[in-house]
């Protein structure tokens, strides 16, 4: 294993580290209601597909935060979904064999 660490990324948003993504939207028409027995919350919802026409939202959202530990089995893609590769985006980062450097780096990052 080694872990990445993410040590810059732009400062303002960039197309170097914004992803499409899609949200479905979802009309809340009835307030959920709290079932004491399960401990669970239920309300009702239809789709704004069906509303207004319009089932999803598209935007751009940053693919990586300053200090976000990645952790890799080839030093390239993260191992878990969604498997990310800082390489194919513009951010820098550094490469560390143990968790307690990658950690004590992003902390280094994000309190300074």
């Amino acid at each position: 294993m080694q872990y990445l660490v993410i040590t810059k990324v732009p400062e303002a948003p960039s197309s170097g580290n914004l992803a499409l993504i899609h949200l479905d939207t979802y009309i809340e028409t009835e307030p959920p209601h709290y079932h004491a027995p399960d401990g669970t919350f239920e309300g009702k919802y239809t789709s704004m597909l069906e509303q207004i026409g319009l089932g999803f939202l598209m935007l751009r959202q940053e693919v990586f935060q300053l200090g976000e530990v990645l952790i890799t089995q080839d030093g390239e893609r993260e191992c878990v979904p969604p498997g990310r590769k800082p390489s194919k985006w513009n951010v820098e980062y550094e490469t560390f064999d143990s968790i307690e450097e990658a950690v004590a780096k992003a902390r280094e990052l994000v309190l300074s």
